[in-house]
């Protein structure tokens, strides 16, 4: 599935990863990439994504006190000048990029590829 179809499917099929779950986050500064493993709900049930994303240029992780990072309340990917940007947290950008960077969770990268994963309840299976 490439990177268009994938948005599309977000968007149609998996409700922008609504109610979903951020099952892991790994960061490599070195390569400029973020690993983001996600469960969501699709229309055949729960499925576990694997999103990774190249060529970060910028993001932004902040957890607020008390707050849950896990959760996914809307993920939205918007592709502004070339670059796509993942907005993680229910901001409604409308390809704003200033109102993107208000967000507590986003990134931006050049390229990301999507590999779906076998559901698994724990992470630790």
């Amino acid at each position: 599935m490439n990177n268009n179809d994938f948005i599309g499917y977000l968007k149609n099929n998996l409700n922008n990863a609504g109610d979903g779950l951020i099952r892991q986050i790994r960061i490599n500064l070195t390569e400029y990439k973020i690993i983001l493993e996600l469960s969501v709900e699709s229309p055949e049930g729960w499925l576990n994504l694997e999103i990774i994303a190249e060529n970060i240029s910028e993001f932004t992780i902040t957890q607020k006190r008390n707050e849950d990072l896990q959760v996914i309340f809307n993920m939205d990917i918007q592709i502004i000048d070339g670059l796509y940007w993942f907005i993680l947290d229910c901001v409604d950008a409308n390809n704003d990029i200033n109102q993107i960077r208000t967000s507590n969770l986003y990134f931006v990268c050049e390229t990301f590829n999507v590999r779906f994963l076998p559901y698994r309840e724990n992470i630790n299976e």
